[in-house]
């Protein structure tokens, strides 16, 4: 489903942080029948989410009240930050340039 990995030593100078700003969030998707990067709104991304079982097939409690607690959450982070979504049917070398693109220009590179 997903996963997110960050060395922060390699981010950063330090390797403990006592906080950090969101400014971005890329989700991660393969199918050849999408473009390789694309921009998100809050609400694509939410359908996106939870279209995909909130990237976490192991959820202990799948109710009604925890399904709304998660599309809450995820709405309120996707309104506050550049959201996008990566194709990971590129080389990771091709992906890892899209993702630097957008650190330095902002802009979508098709």
């Amino acid at each position: 489903m997903g996963r997110g990995v960050a060395d922060v030593g390699m981010l950063f100078r330090d390797r403990i942080r006592d906080s950090t700003t969101l400014k971005r969030v890329v989700l991660l998707e393969r199918n050849p029948a999408n473009p390789p990067l694309r921009r998100l709104n809050a609400r694509e991304g939410l359908e996106y989410m939870a279209g995909n079982d909130f990237c976490n097939p192991h959820q202990l409690i799948r109710d009604e009240r925890k399904t709304g607690l998660r599309r809450d959450f995820f709405m309120e982070l996707f309104s506050r930050v550049d959201l996008y979504i990566l194709n990971t049917i590129e080389t990771p070398r091709e992906s890892l340039e899209r993702l630097r693109s957008l650190e330095h220009s902002g802009e979508v590179k098709q």
